[in-house]
């Protein structure tokens, strides 16, 4: 646990840790956190190569967050009239 907090204290927390309990990627496929970060770099002049990935989170959160209001709103019975 103290080596986990260092990583974080430091600004470098292990993407390969989770992948030690089976729930990681794998280090060939590619990440959209990691392509938004190394897109900063390049805001001014390719701006695109943050706001794509940018946009591929959003969606998938925001689907996740619709799908979850969905299925709760279907298997609550107090929110029926």
């Amino acid at each position: 646990m103290q080596n986990l907090n260092a990583d974080y204290r430091q600004g470098h927390p292990d993407d390969g840790k989770p992948g030690l309990h089976g729930v990681g990627g794998y280090p060939s496929h590619v990440k959209l956190g990691a392509l938004v970060t190394q897109g900063r770099r390049f805001i001014l002049t390719s701006w695109w190569y943050s706001t794509v990935p940018g946009l591929f989170i959003f969606l998938i959160v925001f689907s996740f967050n619709t799908l979850g209001d969905t299925v709760r709103d279907m298997l609550d019975p107090g929110l029926r009239n």
